[in-house]
């Protein structure tokens, strides 16, 4: 693959990220709206707005009467199900680490698992710079979270639901890296509408089934706080849209290293907009975190230009 696309893969990847930081800060902005509220309109946003063209392709594919083979449908239902799996864990554990640096720190794990499950599920080759990479942005997603088990601070008591809270943090980020690996799987064999409008109606029907003991949270609580709803659960559609895309381009460790730069522009957002303090360590952090943009694309455009001298 040109490297040029390799380049629009990770730039979509950012402008995931980006997406996904606007949807958290419409968030923080409302009153008594909490994020779940927003991810469940998000899956709406999904479902609304790629149902006419998964009509359309459906169609298309009915009338050329191509079909559907197990093995597709297989890698299907395992990319629906660790999508669901892995938001509802993220929230689960918010439930028992009060903390939200700690719930980043941990969930932030999954470019090194989509490095691992790329190389076991796809066979890619993982080169020693991309594994240096990963680690120094799951550094830098720590220093900016400045989770309480590691820097003090607010700390929780020493309870088995923190225990769980933890355990919910890894398997989200083991069922993100998922995510995108069996994404990739199915990019030349399904079309990103229909991966779209599937997580939209399973994302509905697993948060409904998860908000159901909260009936209150099923709804917007607050009419002010409409506008900040509906431009958050926008932002973290396309948020999803623009990573799934990128994964067509780039692989998809490279795509996750990249998507990890949102908790960067969440924390400038909160500076810049929310007046929340810059940090030293926090600023070290989002050095590192952007190293995992910078340095893939300069590589790239390296083995570009090498390439075009040779030819």
């Amino acid at each position: 693959m040109p490297a040029m696309l390799k380049i629009v893969g990770i730039f979509l990847s950012f402008l995931g990220a980006l997406m996904l930081s606007l949807g958290s800060l419409m968030a923080k902005l409302t009153q008594r709206t909490t994020a779940s509220q927003i991810n469940y309109l998000a899956y709406w946003f999904s479902f609304i707005i790629f149902l006419p063209v998964y009509n359309c392709q459906s169609r298309r594919g009915h009338k050329s009467g191509s079909s559907v083979s197990m093995k597709q449908s297989a890698f299907t239902a395992v990319f629906l199900l660790s999508h669901v799996v892995s938001s509802g864990c993220t929230f689960a554990a918010m439930q028992y680490i009060k903390a939200v640096g700690d719930v980043l720190a941990l969930c932030g794990l999954y470019p090194m698992w989509t490095l691992l499950m790329s190389r076991i599920f796809l066979k890619e080759k993982v080169w020693i710079w991309e594994l240096i990479i990963a680690l120094l942005v799951i550094a830098g997603v720590v220093l900016i979270a400045r989770p309480s088990f590691l820097f003090g601070g607010i700390t929780e008591p020493e309870n088995n639901d923190q225990a769980i809270g933890v355990v919910f943090c890894l398997v989200s980020s083991i069922f993100t890296a998922l995510t995108i690996v069996t994404a990739k799987k199915l990019v030349k064999n399904d079309f990103l509408s229909t991966q779209m409008f599937l997580s939209g109606i399973v994302g509905i029907a697993a948060l409904f089934i998860f908000l159901s003991p909260l009936p209150d949270q099923l709804f917007v609580p607050c009419l002010s706080d409409m506008g900040f709803v509906f431009s958050g659960g926008f932002f973290i559609c396309f948020s999803r849209f623009f990573v799934l895309t990128a994964v067509r381009y780039e692989k998809p460790g490279t795509v996750m290293i990249a998507y990890s730069s949102q908790i960067v522009v969440s924390y400038l957002f909160d500076a810049l907009i929310l007046r929340y303090d810059l940090q030293p360590l926090s600023l070290l952090g989002g050095a590192l975190v952007l190293s995992g943009i910078i340095v893939p694309i300069a590589i790239k455009l390296k083995n570009s230009r090498n390439l075009d001298i040779a030819n």
